[in-house]
């Protein structure tokens, strides 16, 4: 959705007050893309700050469909987004880069917008329970529903070579 900011970027007494539907389905990360389970409207505020500059305050509460990063259940993802941003008008003299970004003439793109504080916000790791215990890296049976009996065992690869030369000890010993 674009919403024309022309009059706020010019009078301290222009204020938008603008609600839209969140229009996406899903959201990609990487590759992969996650199903949107629920979305409340987005509530976006634009204030003036001086001439050609405003600010936007925003919110809004999305459910992703997403899956654990241990265990692979699938599970919800709820983020409640709440931001504030600088935009500037195509007039302003002097903005960077990161003030026109969502910005197309005098019109805001609140879905580049939300995109980007979705990306900001996304977790670096999904879990379904902090405790999970992922999956076994021999069998593939999900350890959060019991022991699978397999030999997990990784010995530490910085005693590797300690163990070649106990290996090689043994060795000697046994010819002997």
């Amino acid at each position: 959705m674009l919403i024309d900011l022309s009059d706020v970027f010019s009078s301290r007494e222009n204020h938008i007050h603008a609600e839209a539907e969140y229009e996406e389905d899903s959201f990609g990360r990487g590759k992969r893309k996650v199903k949107l389970l629920e979305s409340s409207k987005l509530v976006l505020d634009v204030y003036f700050v001086e001439k050609n500059r405003a600010k936007v305050k925003g919110s809004i509460n999305l459910i992703f469909d997403t899956v654990c990063d241990r265990c692979l259940k699938s599970i919800p993802l709820e983020l409640k987004l709440s931001f504030e941003e600088l935009v500037v008008s195509p007039e302003a003299e002097s903005a960077d880069e990161e003030e026109r970004q969502y910005m197309e003439g005098f019109k805001l793109d609140t879905e580049r917008l939300l995109k980007n504080e979705i990306s900001l916000r996304w977790p670096s790791k999904i879990l379904c329970r902090e405790d999970c215990r992922g999956l076994c890296l021999k069998c593939g049976r999900d350890l959060n529903e019991g022991e699978c009996g397999c030999d997990r065992f990784v010995p530490d690869p910085r005693m590797a070579h300690i163990k070649d030369v106990f290996d090689a000890y043994h060795k000697e010993t046994k010819e002997d």
